[in-house]
C-alpha cells in the first residue's frame, strides 16, 4: 500500500511537470520521469527506516515535547538524506541518457523547494501508517486493562478488555496462557488468537505476578496454570503449555522455574 502511494504520487508529479512544459511550449521527453522517479525511487528506499522509526518511538497526542522534538530532527534527517541521495542519482542517470543534468538555481533554493515536496510526501506517509496501524488494531482488537476506578487499588486485574472495531467485551486474565514482547506491544494470547496490548513486559510482570504468571524469558511470561511441563534439551530449556506450545525458558530463571513447578 505505501509503494502504491508513493508510486502515485510520483505520477501525479511527472504528468504535472510535463503538462507546465507543454504550456509553456517546451519539449518534456523523460526528464520529468527521470526527475520526480528519482524522487519517488529513494523515498522507497527510506521507506524501511521509517516505519523502523515509528515502531521504535511512536508518535502519540501524549508524548513528551522531546518525542516530538526527535520526530522533528527525523524529518530534517530524512529531508537533507533525500535531497542528496536523489540529486546524486539523477546526476548519475542524466549522462547514460544523453543530457547533463544541472540543479535550477542555487543549492539552498534547491533545498527548500526539493523539501517543501519531501515534507507533504512525508506527512503523508506517517498518516498512512498509523491508519493503518489503527485500522489494523480495531480488526484484530487491541487489548487494555480496565482504568484505576474499575478496580481496587489493592487487588489486581483480572480481567482485560478488548476493543474490536465497533465492539468491547472482556477476557478474563486466568484465560491467558503466556504474553509475548512484540516491540512496543506485548501480545497476549489467549487460545488460538493474539490481542495487542501497549504495555511493557515489566510491567506485566509485575501486574500478574500475583495471578500465578511468572516472567521465564527477557521475551516471555507464562501463566503458570497453563504448563504442562518443563523440557530440557541440553543446555536449553523449554516449558510445554497445555495446548502443546513452547515457550523459551532463560537459564538464569531455569530453578525458579521449577521450583514453582513443584515436584
Amino acid at each position: 500500500m505505501a509503494l502504491a502511494v508513493v508510486l502515485l504520487v510520483t505520477v501525479i508529479l511527472a504528468t504535472s511537470e510535463i503538462m507546465d512544459r507543454a504550456r509553456l511550449g517546451l519539449p518534456s521527453g523523460w526528464q520529468p520521469w527521470v526527475l520526480e522517479g528519482s524522487a519517488g525511487l529513494i523515498v522507497l528506499v527510506l521507506l524501511p527506516v521509517v516505519f523502523w522509526f515509528h515502531e521504535r518511538w511512536p508518535l502519540s497526542f501524549a508524548a513528551g515535547w522531546l518525542r516530538w522534538l526527535t520526530h522533528a530532527l527525523a524529518v530534517l534527517a530524512f529531508t537533507v538524506l533525500h535531497f542528496f541521495c536523489m540529486n546524486g542519482l539523477r546526476a548519475a542517470v542524466f549522462p547514460i541518457l544523453g543530457d547533463r543534468y544541472d540543479l535550477s538555481g542555487s543549492w539552498a533554493f534547491a533545498f527548500l523547494y526539493e523539501s517543501r515536496k519531501m515534507l507533504l510526501v512525508y506527512l503523508l506517509i506517517v498518516v498512512f501508517l498509523y491508519f493503518y496501524r489503527f485500522t489494523l488494531a480495531r480488526l484484530q482488537g487491541e487489548a487494555s486493562f480496565p482504568g484505576e476506578a474499575e478496580h481496587a487499588p489493592e487487588r489486581p486485574r483480572e480481567r482485560f478488555l478488548v476493543k474490536m472495531l465497533n465492539r468491547e467485551f472482556f477476557v478474563d486474565v486466568a484465560d491467558i496462557s503466556w504474553i509475548q514482547a512484540a516491540r512496543n506491544y506485548a501480545l497476549l494470547n489467549v487460545g488460538e488468537r493474539s490481542f495487542p496490548i501497549r504495555q511493557t513486559m515489566a510491567s506485566l510482570e509485575s501486574e500478574l505476578a500475583p495471578l500465578g504468571f511468572e516472567r521465564v524469558h527477557r521475551s516471555a511470561i507464562v501463566n503458570m496454570a497453563a504448563v504442562a511441563e518443563l523440557q530440557a534439551n541440553g543446555a536449553e530449556h523449554m516449558l510445554t503449555l497445555k495446548d502443546g506450545t513452547t515457550v523459551p525458558v532463560s537459564a538464569t530463571r531455569v530453578a525458579h522455574i521449577r521450583s514453582s513447578l513443584g515436584p
